[in-house]
C-alpha cells in the first residue's frame, strides 16, 4: 500500500512518473514460476508478459469495466502462512527487520469495478488489530488498486496495488504495499479466499515451505544497480547507484549514493511474475514509492517503474552487476526497443 496524499483515481494516468534501472550481466534466461493469469491490458493475452513499453503505455490507461468481477462481493480474503513474512524499517529505510502481518479484507461490495470493505491488520510487533476501510478499483483484466483509509483523522492513507492471478485453479489476489507512520512496513501477498469456517493462519505462526514464495530473484542478492529519477533525486542530480544488500523471499533492500554524494536506502520486493515495489529514502527524508516491472534482457536486467502521485518523469540507466551465477527471471522482450526509443508511445 504506497502512501498517498492524492485523490484515488480509476487507474494510473498515462503522465505518471516513471524511472528505469537497469543491471548489465551476461547469459539472463528466464522462466516464469507462475503463470499470470491475466496482464495490464485487456488486448493481451492472459498470461503474456509486459515489455516496458507496453507497461507504461496500457497499465495505467483507464478501461471499460464489466461485472466481471462482482461476484468478489461478500468474500473474504487472508494472507496464506508461506507470505506472513513483512518487513519493517525505520521510516529512513534503514534496518529492515522480518515481522509477520496478516491482513484480513471483508469486501462487502463489488459492482462494475468498484471494490469497498473493511480490512483488519494484525502484526506479530503490534498487540492491537488495525481496522481501516477500504474502496479501490478492478479492471477487467484484473488489475487491482486499493485505498486504506484508518478511521482517525491523523492515520496514514495507503494505497495498494496489485493483480489477480489464477494459481492451482484458485483467484488470489497479488497485493504489494508500503505504509509510513511511525515506522515503515512493506508486504505483499497472494491474497487468498477464505473458506467458510475457515481460521486464518495468525502473525506468529510458522510459515509454510509452499509455492506462493519468490525465490525466483535470489540473484539479485549482492547486484549494483544505477538508477535514474528526477523525482527522488532532484533535477539537478537525476540519478545514483545503489547495491542490493538483502534479499529473502521477494523481499530486498539495500544502500546507495546518489550523484551528489548524497546516501540512500532503498527497501522494496518483487513477486514471482516480476512485479516491482521500491522505496527510496534520500539523506534520511521521506521516502520515495515506484512501483513497476522488473525484467531479464539481452544485456542484462532492468527494472521500469512509475509513480501514483508525483510530476511526470522517465530515465533510464544501467551499470554492470556483480553477482556470481547467471540471471534466472522472467524475460520480457521489447525493453531494449524502449530504451533505444527514449519515448513511451508508440
Amino acid at each position: 500500500m504506497l502512501s498517498a496524499n492524492s485523490e484515488l483515481t480509476p487507474a494510473v494516468a498515462e503522465d505518471d512518473s516513471a524511472a528505469i534501472v537497469v543491471s548489465e550481466s551476461a547469459s539472463p534466461s528466464g522462466t516464469v514460476s507462475m503463470q499470470s493469469a491475466s496482464s495490464g491490458d485487456s488486448s493481451i493475452d492472459p498470461g503474456e508478459n509486459l515489455s516496458a513499453r507496453q507497461f507504461l503505455n496500457t497499465s495505467g490507461a483507464i478501461q471499460t469495466v464489466s461485472g466481471r468481477w462482482d461476484w468478489l462481493a461478500n468474500t473474504e480474503w487472508y494472507v496464506p502462512a508461506e507470505n506472513l513474512l513483512a518487513y519493517s524499517a525505520n521510516t529512513n529505510l534503514s534496518d529492515p527487520t522480518a515481522i509477520a502481518d496478516q491482513t484480513l479484507w471483508l469486501c462487502t461490495e463489488s459492482n462494475d469495478g468498484v471494490i469497498k470493505g473493511q480490512s483488519i491488520t494484525k502484526l506479530s510487533t503490534e498487540p492491537v488489530p488495525i481496522v481501516k476501510t477500504i474502496s479501490g478499483v478492478i479492471t477487467d483484466s484484473g488489475q487491482v488498486r486499493l485505498e486504506f483509509t484508518g478511521t482517525d483523522t491523523d492515520s496514514t492513507t495507503t494505497i495498494g496495488v496489485g493483480q489477480m492471478r489464477l494459481i492451482d485453479g484458485a483467484w488470489h489476489i497479488e497485493m504489494q504495499m508500503g505504509t509510513e507512520n511511525n515506522s515503515l512496513i512493506t508486504h505483499w501477498a497472494y491474497m487468498a479466499q477464505l473458506a467458510n469456517g475457515q481460521a486464518a493462519p495468525e502473525p506468529g505462526d510458522s510459515p509454510s515451505e509452499d509455492d506462493l514464495r519468490s525465490d525466483e530473484w535470489h540473484w539479485l542478492l549482492g547486484t549494483e544497480w544505477t538508477i535514474h529519477d528526477s523525482e527522488l533525486f532532484g533535477p539537478e542530480t537525476n540519478s545514483g547507484t545503489f547495491e542490493i544488500e538483502g534479499y529473502r523471499d521477494g523481499y530486498y533492500w539495500g544502500t546507495g549514493t546518489d550523484d551528489s554524494g548524497q546516501p540512500f536506502n532503498v527497501l522494496g520486493s518483487v513477486t514471482p511474475e516480476g512485479n516491482v515495489l521500491l522505496m527510496a529514502s534520500v539523506d534520511d527524508g521521506s521516502p520515495g514509492f515506484r512501483s513497476g516491472i522488473l525484467q531479464t534482457t539481452y544485456f542484462g536486467a532492468q527494472m521500469t517503474f512509475r509513480s501514483y502521485d508525483s510530476s511526470p518523469t522517465i530515465g533510464y540507466a544501467w551499470t554492470v552487476t556483480n553477482h556470481d551465477g547467471p540471471i534466472v527471471g522472467p524475460f520480457l522482450p521489447g525493453a531494449r526497443e524502449f530504451l533505444s526509443s527514449g519515448s513511451n508511445s508508440e
